[in-house]
C-alpha cells in the first residue's frame, strides 16, 4: 500500500512538472513566432529624404514622414535582418530645408541662362543666395551660373580670362576705333578672329619716317609684317596695340615728304 502511494505521488510530480514546463515552452516558442510574424510595408522604399512616405509595421503601427522644423525630416521606413524584420525611423537634417515631409530640392535662375562672359548675369540658388557676374581685375570676371546635380539646381562661380579685358562686371568686346587726324587707324588681328599673345615692333610704334617690321605669335603660329607703301605719298605703319593686337596706321606723308621703300623720307 505504501509503495502505491509512492508510486502515485512520483506520477503526479511527474505530470506537474511537464505541465509547469509546457507553459514556459509554450511562452518561449509564442515569443519567436511573434518575432518572425513581423511585417512591414512602406510606401516610398527605403530612406529617401526627398520623397514623403509612409511605413506600416507591426512595432511602429502606420507613421508617416514629417518635418521636425524647418531644416530636420523623420524619415520612416522599414529594416529587415535575415528573417527578422521591423519599422525605424531616423532623423536627417535637409541641406535646403524640409517642406510637406521630405528634404526639399535646391533652386536656381539664372539671369544671363549660363556661363555668358559678354553678358552681366545674376543668380538666385538654394546655396549662394544672390549673386551678380563681377570683375574680379581688369583682366578677368568672376562669373555665377546654375547647373544640375542629383535632382538639385545649384549655384556656382568662375573665373575666366577676359581676351580684351574685363569691364561692369562683363568681359570687353573689340572695338575699332578712327582718329580725327591725317592719320586712320584699324585694329585687325593676324588671325581672323583670335588676339596674339606676343607682339614685337623694330621701331618701337608708330614711327613713319623709319621702316619697321612687327612681329609675334598666337598658339604656336608665327606672324611678321612690314611697313610698307601703298602709294609714293601713303604708307602703311604696323605696330602693337596696349590689347596685344595688331594695330594698321594708313598716315599720308607729311611736309612734302614721299613714301619709299616703307618710310615717309
Amino acid at each position: 500500500m505504501e509503495k502505491q502511494k509512492k508510486i502515485m505521488l512520483f506520477t503526479a510530480s511527474a505530470v506537474l512538472v511537464f505541465f509547469v514546463v509546457g507553459l514556459f515552452a509554450s511562452d518561449i516558442i509564442g515569443f519567436a513566432v511573434s518575432s518572425s510574424a513581423n511585417t512591414c510595408t512602406e510606401s516610398d522604399g527605403g530612406v529617401k529624404y526627398y520623397t514623403a512616405g509612409w511605413s506600416n509595421s507591426t512595432n511602429l503601427g502606420w507613421k508617416t514622414d514629417a518635418c521636425l522644423n524647418t531644416t530636420h525630416v523623420k524619415e520612416y521606413y522599414c529594416y529587415k535582418s535575415g528573417s527578422y524584420v521591423s519599422g525605424r525611423s531616423t532623423t536627417y537634417k535637409c541641406p535646403y530645408g524640409c517642406s510637406a515631409g521630405a528634404c526639399s530640392y535646391s533652386k536656381c535662375s539664372d539671369s544671363d541662362n549660363g556661363k555668358s562672359y559678354y553678358a552681366v548675369g545674376s543668380i538666385n540658388s538654394s546655396n549662394l543666395g544672390s549673386k551678380t557676374d563681377a570683375c574680379i581685375n581688369t583682366t578677368h570676371v568672376k562669373e555665377y551660373y546654375c547647373y544640375s546635380s542629383s535632382g538639385n539646381l545649384l549655384g556656382a562661380s568662375l573665373s575666366y580670362k577676359c581676351t580684351y579685358g574685363c569691364a561692369n562686371g562683363t568681359c570687353k568686346t573689340l572695338t575699332t576705333t578712327t582718329r580725327t587726324t591725317t592719320t586712320t587707324r584699324q585694329t585687325i588681328i593676324p588671325t581672323t578672329t583670335l588676339p596674339v599673345e606676343t607682339c614685337s615692333d623694330t621701331d618701337g610704334g608708330f614711327v613713319p619716317d623709319v621702316q619697321g617690321a612687327t612681329y609675334g605669335s598666337f598658339n604656336d603660329t608665327s606672324f611678321n609684317y612690314t611697313d610698307h607703301c601703298s602709294s609714293n605719298t601713303s604708307l602703311v605703319e604696323y605696330t602693337c596695340s596696349n590689347w596685344g593686337f595688331v594695330d594698321i596706321w594708313s598716315p599720308f606723308c607729311q611736309n612734302g615728304t614721299q613714301c619709299i621703300d616703307g618710310a615717309c623720307v
